[in-house]
């Protein structure tokens, strides 16, 4: 019977073998009608029931849900809705916190620079230097790009790249990084690497790119809930 109907178009169920989308729910909505629910309620229960397995398997939590309760499973309903609600929990945390470690991160490039032109120092946005210009940074001030010392020394905190909390000395001839925190000297450095060539620019990149990717574990977690949950509703 369920054969006919669903080749009739009344129902979507997979029987294809690529399980190609039918139309489901105009199945099981014309199945809660018919006099096949009144003939053979325990045949349309397991319907359901098999339903659920199958979108489960295919990621669509709700309507496994609403399958299952059609078919009176809700202790498994119930257990999928707790499991899938953890995993969402779980994951917005985590989205949550890459989120803030990037704008930690974006945090720590200074706005501003100044830039020497001949005899005079003048303040422009980070955006607007270049590979190649000079610029002057002074003692407490965080270093707008990656380049190299060329003239003065000071002591640079670069825990935020190395996780070494003691300031490194840098001196003429010594490659510096954007970001990091000048100590109390002031020096003149020559910009090598600007935008998004720059250390800092490309660890916010590596960030967000495995912000935007899922990680094995969760992967894992997708297979293994193919074949847990349905084992759960047998």
């Amino acid at each position: 019977i369920i054969h006919d109907l669903a080749r009739s178009n009344l129902f979507v169920v997979p029987l294809d073998e690529e399980r190609e989308w039918f139309r489901f729910h105009h199945l099981f909505a014309a199945v809660a009608r018919s006099e096949l629910e009144l003939a053979h309620p325990d045949h349309v229960r397991t319907l359901h029931a098999r339903a659920a397995e199958w979108f489960v398997s295919q990621g669509h939590t709700d309507e496994a849900i609403q399958h299952l309760l059609a078919a009176d499973r809700t202790e498994e309903a119930a257990l999928l809705v707790v499991v899938f609600s953890l995993g969402e929990v779980l994951e917005d945390y985590v989205a949550d916190k890459a989120r803030g470690a990037i704008r930690a991160l974006m945090a720590l490039a200074p706005p501003t620079a100044q830039r020497i032109r001949g005899e005079a120092v003048e303040t422009v946005a980070v955006q607007e230097l270049s590979v190649g210009e000079v610029v002057l940074v002074r003692p407490g001030e965080r270093l707008p790009t990656d380049g190299e010392v060329t003239e003065g020394s000071s002591y640079v905190d670069e825990s935020m790249i190395t996780g070494e909390p003691t300031p490194v000395e840098k001196q003429n001839g010594d490659s510096v990084i954007g970001g990091t925190l000048n100590g109390t000297g002031g020096f003149v450095m020559r910009a090598e690497r600007v935008g998004s060539q720059t250390m800092l620019a490309q660890i916010v990149q590596m960030v967000a790119h495995a912000q935007r990717s899922r990680a094995p574990i969760q992967r894992l977690a997708d297979q293994v809930s193919v074949y847990f949950v349905p084992a759960v509703l047998a």
